[in-house]
């Protein structure tokens, strides 16, 4: 019998090590891993020289070693990541805004573990558009990655008719050609006076990437909403009809989008609600007030109608105090956001399955590059995503060490 216990024990033993894990350091120090949701992690390696920009990558998903090593050279020490589920392609842009006379550069990766470096050229393609527009005056209002295309959008002020021109460009993944035109214009005033928003960047379906904008037709509140090609042909408008008693807030953005990392707070303007596009529905996040108090609320479109799904309490608002700021980043579970009014700094997550609560906690910077957090149990140093054979769990305290790094799975 006794012989039978510690047959048992060593078995256990075993079978917890086995769900433990190294990556052993390369070239250089480990300095930060990023969520690739879906397919694990990327983990990141550089030298402490800064001088030196070069990135190193390791994938780390469902094998009990890297996946793929690849290196990088962007020009910038840090470029903002771009991702978005249910693509097979990240990015990292060198800039937001154009540069050396409208130009933008990046690096492609794709899930294989391939990179490609590019430049676009946008100031030759706005010199072909009609209307006079300044591209070395254009601002990033935000970028994303799409299921077929990489996403640019800028603003262009026209002093002399005080309007906001939206422009959009779209590079195809496949052979990094790019189109660029006109998503529309605003009257600067109806801005500045918040009678209506921006375009915003809603999401894609297959082809099909949405822009959404906050006004009126004929005299209905709501947003409109447009459908365009990778060639920036328009496929579908749509006119989603604003719910009653909703608070204007700040769009700050969230999420691994070009919105989320702009500093410039100008850029930001106010909405009544953000529309998202994602699993092949229309969702809406907005703050409702109700008897005394306010929540954000996820609704669904079905038909005309929104249905709602789930809502949080976020307290008194005393706009008079403080702005009220809000941005969102949809995944396939729900629509996570940051929420930022005097003194309070939270993200988390409102669920597509209704009736079922999201997680909710401070905001940190590690969220924006985690999102899984609000979805997995972990710990406040714990970076947790999905892969195929369960959870996959990193301490963040290892960065600290510039040695290799450990993994669990759960």
């Amino acid at each position: 019998m006794q012989k039978l216990f510690l047959s048992i024990f060593i078995l256990i033993c075993f079978g917890a090590n086995a769900q433990n894990f190294g990556i052993p350091i390369k070239d250089h120090p480990y300095f930060k891993i990023i969520e690739w949701k879906g397919k694990g992690c990327l983990l990141m390696s550089r030298s402490p020289k800064e001088i030196l920009n070069q990135i190193g990558f390791t994938l780390v998903g469902d094998k009990n070693e890297g996946t793929w090593d690849q290196k990088l050279n962007p020009k910038v020490r840090n470029p903002y990541y771009l991702f978005n589920e249910g693509t097979r392609y990240v990015y990292f842009l060198n800039h937001l805004d154009l540069v050396d006379n409208g130009r933008a550069s990046f690096n492609q990766m794709n899930s294989g573990g391939n990179v490609k470096s590019k430049i676009l050229d946008v100031g030759i393609k706005v010199k072909r558009m009609d209307g006079d527009l300044d591209y070395n005056k254009f601002e990033l209002i935000n970028a994303a990655v799409t299921e077929k295309a990489l996403v640019y959008q800028y603003r262009f002020y026209n002093k002399k008719e005080k309007e906001f021109h939206e422009i959009a460009t779209f590079m195809t993944h496949h052979n990094l050609q790019h189109t660029v035109f006109e998503l529309g214009y605003v009257d600067a005033k109806d801005v500045e006076e918040e009678k209506n928003g921006q375009w915003q960047y809603t999401g894609f379906k297959g082809e099909t990437i949405y822009f959404s904008w906050r006004g009126k037709k004929t005299d209905v509140l709501g947003w409109t909403v447009k459908g365009y090609s990778p060639k920036g042909e328009m496929l579908e408008d749509h006119f989603l009809i604003q719910p009653a008693n909703l608070r204007k807030f700040k769009n700050i953005g969230y999420g691994n989008t070009g919105k989320c990392y702009l500093e410039d707070e100008d850029r930001h303007v106010m909405e009544t609600g953000l529309i998202s596009f994602i699993n092949g529905s229309f969702y809406l996040l907005a703050i409702h007030e109700r008897n005394g108090d306010n929540f954000l609320v996820l609704s669904e479109r079905h038909g005309d109608d929104w249905e709602e799904l789930n809502a949080v309490s976020i307290g008194s608002i005393d706009e008079k105090e403080d702005e009220v700021n809000l941005g969102s980043f949809p995944i396939n579970e729900g629509i996570t956001y940051h929420y930022k009014h005097n003194g309070t700094d939270i993200a988390g997550i409102l669920l597509f399955e209704k009736g079922k609560e999201g997680q909710q906690e401070d905001f940190r910077e590690e969220l924006i590059y985690n999102p899984s957090r609000l979805l997995l149990e972990n710990t406040p140093d714990e970076f947790v995503t999905k892969v195929t054979d369960g959870v996959l769990v990193c301490d963040l305290n290892q960065f600290r060490n510039k040695a290799g790094i450990s993994f669990q799975r759960r």
